[in-house]
Protein backbone atom coordinates (compact mmCIF):
# COMPACT_ATOMS: atom_id res chain seq x y z
CA UNK A 1 0.00 0.00 0.00
CA UNK A 2 0.92 3.58 -1.06
CA UNK A 3 1.65 5.90 1.79
CA UNK A 4 2.07 9.47 1.80
CA UNK A 5 5.55 9.01 3.01
CA UNK A 6 6.24 7.18 0.38
CA UNK A 7 4.48 9.72 -2.25
CA UNK A 8 7.00 12.13 -0.71
CA UNK A 9 9.82 12.05 -2.47
CA UNK A 10 12.89 14.07 -2.48
CA UNK A 11 15.22 15.28 -4.97
CA UNK A 12 18.20 12.73 -3.68
CA UNK A 13 15.61 10.55 -4.15
CA UNK A 14 14.89 11.20 -7.30
CA UNK A 15 18.26 11.07 -8.29
CA UNK A 16 19.12 7.81 -7.33
CA UNK A 17 15.95 6.23 -9.33
CA UNK A 18 17.47 7.65 -12.47
CA UNK A 19 20.68 6.72 -11.49
CA UNK A 20 19.31 2.93 -11.01
CA UNK A 21 17.41 3.30 -14.31
CA UNK A 22 20.48 4.99 -16.57
CA UNK A 23 22.67 2.03 -18.28
CA UNK A 24 25.27 0.94 -17.04
CA UNK A 25 27.08 2.18 -20.28
CA UNK A 26 26.49 5.81 -19.94
CA UNK A 27 29.07 5.52 -17.11
CA UNK A 28 31.62 4.19 -19.44
CA UNK A 29 31.67 7.11 -21.72
CA UNK A 30 31.03 9.87 -18.76
CA UNK A 31 34.71 8.53 -17.10
CA UNK A 32 36.17 8.41 -20.85
CA UNK A 33 35.20 11.84 -21.23
CA UNK A 34 35.64 12.27 -18.10
CA UNK A 35 39.53 11.01 -18.70
CA UNK A 36 39.99 13.02 -21.77
CA UNK A 37 39.49 16.52 -20.12
CA UNK A 38 41.28 15.31 -17.13
CA UNK A 39 43.88 18.00 -16.99
CA UNK A 40 41.59 20.96 -17.78
CA UNK A 41 39.24 19.96 -15.00
CA UNK A 42 41.67 19.83 -12.22
CA UNK A 43 42.91 23.12 -13.63
CA UNK A 44 39.25 24.40 -13.65
CA UNK A 45 38.63 23.40 -9.93
CA UNK A 46 41.27 25.96 -8.62
CA UNK A 47 38.99 28.76 -9.53
CA UNK A 48 36.95 30.31 -7.05
CA UNK A 49 33.25 29.75 -6.86
CA UNK A 50 30.33 30.67 -4.51
CA UNK A 51 30.38 28.54 -1.25
CA UNK A 52 27.96 25.28 -1.65
CA UNK A 53 25.37 24.71 0.38
CA UNK A 54 25.64 22.34 3.12
CA UNK A 55 24.12 18.69 2.67
CA UNK A 56 22.06 17.67 5.62
CA UNK A 57 21.68 14.52 6.13
CA UNK A 58 21.23 12.47 9.87
CA UNK A 59 23.70 12.51 12.22
CA UNK A 60 25.95 9.66 13.66
CA UNK A 61 26.69 9.00 16.54
CA UNK A 62 29.74 6.45 15.37
CA UNK A 63 33.05 7.92 17.19
CA UNK A 64 35.46 8.62 13.96
CA UNK A 65 37.67 6.20 13.50
CA UNK A 66 41.43 6.45 13.40
CA UNK A 67 42.15 3.93 10.57
CA UNK A 68 45.42 2.56 8.82
CA UNK A 69 46.85 0.82 11.79
CA UNK A 70 46.16 4.00 14.30
CA UNK A 71 43.54 2.63 16.27
CA UNK A 72 45.46 -1.19 16.48
CA UNK A 73 49.02 0.75 17.42
CA UNK A 74 46.93 2.65 19.79
CA UNK A 75 45.19 -0.26 21.41
CA UNK A 76 48.48 -2.16 21.87
CA UNK A 77 50.07 1.23 23.36
CA UNK A 78 47.46 1.97 26.08
CA UNK A 79 46.11 4.92 24.09
CA UNK A 80 43.31 6.54 23.97
CA UNK A 81 43.07 8.80 21.02
CA UNK A 82 41.34 12.03 21.51
CA UNK A 83 40.15 13.94 18.01
CA UNK A 84 42.74 17.12 16.77
CA UNK A 85 42.38 20.58 16.31
CA UNK A 86 42.92 22.18 13.19
CA UNK A 87 43.39 25.44 12.19
CA UNK A 88 42.45 25.42 8.88
CA UNK A 89 38.85 24.97 8.10
CA UNK A 90 38.40 23.23 4.90
CA UNK A 91 37.12 25.97 1.84
CA UNK A 92 34.00 24.21 0.55
CA UNK A 93 33.49 25.98 -3.26
CA UNK A 94 30.85 25.60 -5.58
CA UNK A 95 30.70 22.88 -8.99
CA UNK A 96 32.71 25.16 -11.57
CA UNK A 97 31.69 24.40 -15.29
CA UNK A 98 33.75 23.46 -17.81
CA UNK A 99 32.80 24.40 -21.45
CA UNK A 100 32.20 20.83 -22.02
CA UNK A 101 30.16 20.23 -18.84
CA UNK A 102 30.55 20.11 -15.18
CA UNK A 103 33.73 20.03 -13.30
CA UNK A 104 33.51 18.18 -9.69
CA UNK A 105 34.76 15.82 -7.09
CA UNK A 106 34.19 13.38 -9.52
CA UNK A 107 36.28 14.24 -12.03
CA UNK A 108 39.14 13.65 -9.81
CA UNK A 109 38.27 10.59 -8.37
CA UNK A 110 37.63 8.93 -11.73
CA UNK A 111 41.27 10.37 -12.48
CA UNK A 112 42.78 8.55 -9.62
CA UNK A 113 40.93 5.80 -10.56
CA UNK A 114 42.02 5.32 -13.92
CA UNK A 115 45.69 6.28 -12.87
CA UNK A 116 45.42 3.32 -9.94
CA UNK A 117 44.53 0.78 -12.36
CA UNK A 118 47.42 0.89 -14.32
CA UNK A 119 49.50 0.33 -11.52
CA UNK A 120 51.22 -2.88 -11.70
CA UNK A 121 51.59 -4.64 -7.84
CA UNK A 122 53.39 -7.79 -6.71
CA UNK A 123 52.48 -8.42 -2.76
CA UNK A 124 55.75 -9.07 -0.40
CA UNK A 125 55.71 -10.56 2.63
CA UNK A 126 54.71 -7.30 4.39
CA UNK A 127 52.65 -4.34 3.77
CA UNK A 128 54.60 -1.20 5.05
CA UNK A 129 52.81 2.07 5.59
CA UNK A 130 54.31 5.11 7.29
CA UNK A 131 51.93 8.02 8.91
CA UNK A 132 52.02 10.83 11.00
CA UNK A 133 48.52 11.34 13.11
CA UNK A 134 47.65 14.54 15.04
CA UNK A 135 45.35 14.57 17.53
CA UNK A 136 43.92 16.37 20.36
CA UNK A 137 44.73 15.24 23.82
CA UNK A 138 43.46 17.02 27.39
CA UNK A 139 44.87 14.02 29.27
CA UNK A 140 48.72 13.34 30.50
CA UNK A 141 50.55 10.62 32.05
CA UNK A 142 52.01 11.31 35.49
CA UNK A 143 55.94 11.50 35.64
CA UNK A 144 55.86 9.00 38.74
CA UNK A 145 55.81 5.89 36.68
CA UNK A 146 52.19 5.15 36.88
CA UNK A 147 49.87 4.17 34.20
CA UNK A 148 47.02 6.57 35.33
CA UNK A 149 46.20 9.31 32.65
CA UNK A 150 45.27 12.29 34.45
CA UNK A 151 42.78 14.70 33.43
CA UNK A 152 44.08 18.48 32.44
CA UNK A 153 42.22 21.53 32.48
CA UNK A 154 43.60 22.38 29.33
CA UNK A 155 43.91 20.75 25.82
CA UNK A 156 47.16 20.18 24.25
CA UNK A 157 48.18 18.83 20.45
CA UNK A 158 49.97 15.98 19.86
CA UNK A 159 51.50 14.79 16.59
CA UNK A 160 53.84 11.29 16.25
CA UNK A 161 54.71 9.51 13.55
CA UNK A 162 54.04 5.26 13.19
CA UNK A 163 55.35 2.35 10.97
CA UNK A 164 54.18 -0.47 10.66
CA UNK A 165 55.10 -4.29 8.41
CA UNK A 166 51.74 -6.32 8.57
CA UNK A 167 52.57 -9.91 7.29
CA UNK A 168 50.74 -10.71 4.46
CA UNK A 169 50.01 -14.24 5.55
CA UNK A 170 50.31 -13.81 9.63
CA UNK A 171 52.75 -16.49 9.85
CA UNK A 172 55.45 -13.39 9.65
CA UNK A 173 56.12 -11.37 12.70
CA UNK A 174 54.42 -8.05 12.08
CA UNK A 175 55.80 -4.64 13.50
CA UNK A 176 54.35 -1.35 14.49
CA UNK A 177 56.71 1.70 15.84
CA UNK A 178 54.42 4.03 17.68
CA UNK A 179 55.41 7.85 18.97
CA UNK A 180 58.28 8.93 16.45
CA UNK A 181 59.39 12.44 16.28
CA UNK A 182 56.50 13.40 19.00
CA UNK A 183 55.55 17.29 18.67
CA UNK A 184 53.20 18.92 20.90
CA UNK A 185 51.78 22.86 21.05
CA UNK A 186 48.28 23.82 21.71
CA UNK A 187 45.68 25.21 19.88
CA UNK A 188 44.75 28.10 21.48
CA UNK A 189 46.80 31.02 23.25
CA UNK A 190 44.18 30.10 26.25
CA UNK A 191 45.25 26.46 26.00
CA UNK A 192 48.78 27.39 26.45
CA UNK A 193 48.29 30.10 29.27
CA UNK A 194 46.25 27.52 31.49
CA UNK A 195 49.57 25.26 30.98
CA UNK A 196 52.41 27.76 31.90
CA UNK A 197 49.78 28.87 35.13
CA UNK A 198 49.88 25.26 36.32
CA UNK A 199 53.29 25.30 36.31
CA UNK A 200 54.29 24.01 32.38
CA UNK A 201 54.73 20.10 33.58
CA UNK A 202 56.24 17.63 30.78
CA UNK A 203 53.82 16.82 28.70
CA UNK A 204 53.62 12.99 27.68
CA UNK A 205 49.94 12.24 26.19
CA UNK A 206 48.32 8.96 25.53
CA UNK A 207 51.30 6.20 25.47
CA UNK A 208 53.72 7.34 26.69
CA UNK A 209 56.40 10.37 25.29
CA UNK A 210 59.04 7.79 23.86
CA UNK A 211 59.08 5.66 20.88
CA UNK A 212 57.95 1.89 21.25
CA UNK A 213 58.64 -0.91 18.98
CA UNK A 214 55.85 -3.47 19.04
CA UNK A 215 55.83 -6.74 17.88
CA UNK A 216 52.94 -9.49 17.34
CA UNK A 217 51.20 -11.80 15.26
CA UNK A 218 48.83 -9.63 13.88
CA UNK A 219 46.83 -11.63 10.84
CA UNK A 220 43.91 -8.44 10.26
CA UNK A 221 45.27 -5.58 8.00
CA UNK A 222 42.46 -3.05 8.18
CA UNK A 223 38.88 -2.55 9.80
CA UNK A 224 36.15 -2.14 7.73
CA UNK A 225 32.81 -1.89 9.43
CA UNK A 226 33.90 -2.00 12.85
CA UNK A 227 35.31 -5.59 11.74
CA UNK A 228 38.81 -6.72 11.26
CA UNK A 229 39.99 -7.88 7.99
CA UNK A 230 42.74 -9.97 7.13
CA UNK A 231 44.86 -8.96 4.81
CA UNK A 232 44.38 -12.31 2.46
CA UNK A 233 40.94 -11.16 2.60
CA UNK A 234 41.38 -7.45 1.77
CA UNK A 235 43.82 -8.53 -1.66
CA UNK A 236 40.50 -10.30 -2.99
CA UNK A 237 38.01 -7.70 -2.46
CA UNK A 238 36.41 -6.80 -5.88
CA UNK A 239 38.15 -4.88 -8.40
CA UNK A 240 35.19 -3.70 -10.39
CA UNK A 241 32.56 -0.94 -8.81
CA UNK A 242 29.87 -2.34 -9.14
CA UNK A 243 30.91 -5.52 -6.84
CA UNK A 244 32.77 -3.64 -4.65
CA UNK A 245 29.41 -1.63 -3.79
CA UNK A 246 27.24 -4.93 -3.41
CA UNK A 247 30.47 -5.86 -0.81
CA UNK A 248 30.21 -2.67 0.86
CA UNK A 249 26.35 -2.59 1.15
CA UNK A 250 26.36 -5.98 2.86
CA UNK A 251 28.74 -5.05 5.61
CA UNK A 252 27.38 -1.62 6.25
CA UNK A 253 24.08 -4.09 6.85
CA UNK A 254 25.33 -5.96 9.32
CA UNK A 255 26.84 -3.28 10.73
CA UNK A 256 23.51 -1.55 10.66
CA UNK A 257 22.49 -4.91 12.36
CA UNK A 258 25.18 -4.46 15.14
CA UNK A 259 24.96 -1.12 16.35
CA UNK A 260 21.39 0.41 15.05
CA UNK A 261 21.09 2.85 12.20
CA UNK A 262 21.71 5.94 14.04
CA UNK A 263 24.97 4.62 15.39
CA UNK A 264 26.25 3.26 11.47
CA UNK A 265 25.03 6.83 9.44
CA UNK A 266 23.82 6.47 5.93
CA UNK A 267 25.96 4.35 3.72
CA UNK A 268 27.67 7.30 2.46
CA UNK A 269 28.55 8.10 5.57
CA UNK A 270 30.13 4.18 6.07
CA UNK A 271 31.61 4.34 2.36
CA UNK A 272 33.81 7.63 3.56
CA UNK A 273 34.84 6.04 6.80
CA UNK A 274 36.07 3.11 5.04
CA UNK A 275 38.22 5.46 2.82
CA UNK A 276 41.49 5.10 4.77
CA UNK A 277 41.30 1.80 5.01
CA UNK A 278 41.00 0.75 1.28
CA UNK A 279 43.15 3.39 -0.23
CA UNK A 280 46.31 3.47 2.54
CA UNK A 281 45.30 -0.41 3.15
CA UNK A 282 46.58 -3.45 1.85
CA UNK A 283 44.32 -4.10 -1.51
CA UNK A 284 45.11 -4.37 -5.30
CA UNK A 285 45.16 -1.35 -7.48
CA UNK A 286 42.18 -2.69 -8.95
CA UNK A 287 40.33 -2.50 -5.63
CA UNK A 288 41.45 0.68 -5.16
CA UNK A 289 40.76 2.15 -8.38
CA UNK A 290 36.94 0.51 -7.85
CA UNK A 291 36.62 2.21 -4.93
CA UNK A 292 37.71 5.71 -6.15
CA UNK A 293 34.87 5.09 -8.64
CA UNK A 294 32.26 3.96 -5.59
CA UNK A 295 33.23 6.99 -3.58
CA UNK A 296 32.44 9.19 -6.84
CA UNK A 297 28.60 7.64 -7.06
CA UNK A 298 27.87 8.86 -3.57
CA UNK A 299 25.89 11.76 -2.65
CA UNK A 300 27.28 15.08 -1.19
CA UNK A 301 31.00 15.14 -2.44
CA UNK A 302 32.26 18.18 -3.55
CA UNK A 303 35.73 19.54 -4.39
CA UNK A 304 37.81 22.19 -2.73
CA UNK A 305 40.26 22.89 -4.82
CA UNK A 306 44.09 22.34 -5.27
CA UNK A 307 45.39 22.33 -1.54
CA UNK A 308 48.79 20.96 0.22
CA UNK A 309 48.80 18.16 2.91
CA UNK A 310 50.82 19.20 5.81
CA UNK A 311 53.78 17.89 4.32
CA UNK A 312 53.01 20.52 1.78
CA UNK A 313 52.69 18.43 -0.90
CA UNK A 314 50.31 19.21 -3.99
CA UNK A 315 47.40 17.72 -4.13
CA UNK A 316 43.14 17.91 -4.61
CA UNK A 317 41.08 18.01 -1.77
CA UNK A 318 37.57 16.82 -1.67
CA UNK A 319 35.12 16.30 1.06
CA UNK A 320 31.53 15.10 2.61
CA UNK A 321 29.61 16.66 5.23
CA UNK A 322 26.74 16.12 7.65
CA UNK A 323 25.30 17.14 10.37
CA UNK A 324 28.12 17.49 13.03
CA UNK A 325 30.93 16.27 10.98
CA UNK A 326 33.06 16.82 7.70
CA UNK A 327 35.62 14.33 6.34
CA UNK A 328 37.95 15.72 3.45
CA UNK A 329 40.80 13.82 1.86
CA UNK A 330 43.56 14.87 0.01
CA UNK A 331 44.61 13.16 -3.20
CA UNK A 332 46.57 13.23 -5.94
CA UNK A 333 45.38 12.61 -9.54
CA UNK A 334 48.31 12.04 -11.43
CA UNK A 335 49.42 9.55 -9.08
CA UNK A 336 46.01 8.42 -7.09
CA UNK A 337 47.77 8.37 -4.18
CA UNK A 338 46.25 9.36 -0.98
CA UNK A 339 48.11 12.41 0.55
CA UNK A 340 46.46 12.80 3.92
CA UNK A 341 42.34 12.22 5.64
CA UNK A 342 41.01 14.92 7.96
CA UNK A 343 38.52 13.88 9.87
CA UNK A 344 36.80 16.35 11.79
CA UNK A 345 33.73 16.56 14.56
CA UNK A 346 31.71 20.22 13.89
CA UNK A 347 32.42 22.63 11.11
CA UNK A 348 34.20 25.35 12.78
CA UNK A 349 37.54 25.98 12.51
CA UNK A 350 38.11 24.83 16.11
CA UNK A 351 36.76 21.90 15.14
CA UNK A 352 38.05 18.66 16.86
CA UNK A 353 39.01 15.70 14.66
CA UNK A 354 42.17 13.50 13.37
CA UNK A 355 44.22 14.23 10.64
CA UNK A 356 46.68 11.70 9.07
CA UNK A 357 48.97 12.25 6.47
CA UNK A 358 50.51 9.22 4.83
CA UNK A 359 54.37 9.58 4.32
CA UNK A 360 55.05 6.35 2.67
CA UNK A 361 53.18 2.98 1.75
CA UNK A 362 54.02 -0.51 -0.39
CA UNK A 363 54.73 -3.89 -0.09
CA UNK A 364 58.28 -4.78 0.77
CA UNK A 365 59.65 -8.24 1.61
CA UNK A 366 61.77 -8.14 4.90
CA UNK A 367 60.80 -6.33 7.87
CA UNK A 368 62.03 -3.35 8.32
CA UNK A 369 62.29 -2.66 4.68
CA UNK A 370 61.09 0.77 3.38
CA UNK A 371 59.54 0.59 -0.25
Amino acid sequence: MTTGADMKRTPADIDQTFAALRPAALDALAEDAYARRRDADIDEITRSGEPARAVRRRPSRRPLLLVAGVAAACVAAGAIAVPAARDDAPRTVATQRHPDGPVDARSVLLASAQTVERTEETPGRYWYTKFRVQTLSNVNRPDDGGSREAKLPYTYRLASTEERWLSRTGRDRSRTITGIDRKIDFPTARDEAAWRKAGAPRLTGPGGDKPRVIDDRQTFGEVVANEPVTVEALLKLPTDAGALTADLERRYRRDVRRTGADIAGPFEYFVWSTAESLLAGPVTPGTKAAFYRVLAAQPGIRTEGRTTDPLGRAGVAVSMSGDGYSLRLIVDPETGRLLAADNRVGQTPGARGTTTTYLDMGWVDRLGARP
